[in-house]
């Protein structure tokens, strides 16, 4: 299938982007998450903050992410040895992500109830 690259710009018409548009996208209001201002501050050094990101991308190397970009690797959690190791599994299931989400959550001084990323 040869198909040409096309520009897309989800938030208006095919085929137009206006500098008022992306400007009015770029600074339109949304909801703020308290407990994220704690995390993603200048005293937050820029290698934690790197897998925060990578969490909420769904971009950890975990062995799903792996195996989709042509690793063969056996999909078996290597701290549990009972589930697929997938971020959902290790950063919600697994009982060391639960743990340190309950200590993020006691050091916030914030009630943090994850199950998973939509939860966030």
């Amino acid at each position: 299938m040869n198909n040409s690259d096309q520009r897309i710009w989800h938030n208006s018409n095919p085929d137009t982007l206006s500098l008022k548009e992306s400007y009015f996208f770029k600074n339109r209001i949304t909801d703020r998450l308290s407990w994220a201002n704690h995390i993603l501050s200048v005293d937050t050094p820029p290698s934690k903050l790197l897998v925060v990101w990578r969490l909420m991308h769904d971009k950890l190397p975990t062995d799903d992410q792996l195996q989709s970009m042509g690793c063969i690797l056996a999909l078996v959690c290597s701290l549990c040895h009972n589930h697929e190791e997938t971020t959902q599994h290790l950063s919600f299931h697994y009982y060391f992500g639960v743990k340190i989400w309950n200590w993020l959550g006691r050091m916030l001084n914030f009630m943090l109830q994850f199950r998973s990323m939509n939860d966030i």
